[in-house]
């Protein structure tokens, strides 16, 4: 029983090992796959994200699911950024959606269609963001 168990183990690690690591131009092919896919994701998030405003906008969405829509949207791109000041406009653009939204969630509130958790929520994100840019600033500035 422990030799034929012994055996197994052999067969499983000589299979293992015989395992080819991928080829230069594997790796570029998987590389160029990812970039491609990030692309489509980005492309994909942008349109719920314009989709999400304006449904936001004729008061038919929550603005708490328009905004998580387009953080979304600002992770993917910040995934698929390659330089630092790719980031840091990414992080001006996605805190210039954010006060847009900020401000629609101020004048439902103060049209009685909106609350004031929905404000606090946007704005609390707002800052988190505004945070992360100036941290941003800081690590390219090093």
């Amino acid at each position: 029983m422990k030799m034929s168990a012994l055996i197994v183990v052999a067969i499983l690690m000589s299979a293992a090992n015989a395992e080819e690591k991928p080829t230069k131009e594997q790796l570029e092919a998987s590389a160029k796959k990812i970039k491609e896919l990030r692309k489509q994701r980005i492309d994909t998030l942008q349109t719920a994200a314009d989709v999400s405003l304006k449904l936001a906008q004729s008061a038919r969405l929550e603005i708490s699911e328009a905004m998580e829509t387009r953080i979304a949207l600002h992770k993917a791109q910040l995934d698929a950024a390659e330089k630092p000041s790719d980031r840091l406009i990414i992080y001006k653009w996605v805190l210039e959606s954010l006060q847009e939204l900020e401000e629609l969630a101020k004048a439902r509130k103060v049209a009685a269609r909106g609350t004031e958790l929905a404000v606090l929520q946007v704005r609390a994100k707002r800052l988190e963001i505004e945070i992360a840019l100036e941290q941003e600033k800081l690590k390219e500035a090093k």
